[in-house]
């Protein structure tokens, strides 16, 4: 059984997903998390920090709860980058860029 805030943190990873595909024609199966920032985790988060360091900082299953890099995927060629703003697992604010080359 999932917690209400576990849901609403699926529904946004769906709603991100939904939101490239439909933007983009992006396959599932090609997006991926690189970064999660949370400013109420009790842990600060700084340019000294994680930004510039090639570093894997917390869990896949955390991933929306606390601050979150997956150093392998941030070293990944992309074609497109998305910023989602959430509140406690809820969507506010989305965009999305697909790059030149």
């Amino acid at each position: 059984m999932y917690s209400l805030l576990e849901v609403k943190q699926k529904t946004l990873l769906l709603l991100v997903i939904e939101l490239f595909v439909i933007l983009f024609g992006v396959s599932r199966c090609e997006w991926q998390l690189a970064m999660n920032l949370n400013p109420r985790d009790g842990h600060v988060m700084h340019y000294c920090e994680g930004w510039d360091q090639d570093i894997t900082m917390g869990t896949e299953e955390n991933a929306f709860k606390k601050d979150f890099i997956d150093k392998d995927i941030r070293n990944m060629p992309v074609s497109h980058v998305s910023i989602l703003r959430h509140q406690n697992g809820v969507p506010d604010a989305f965009k999305a860029w697909k790059f030149k080359e």
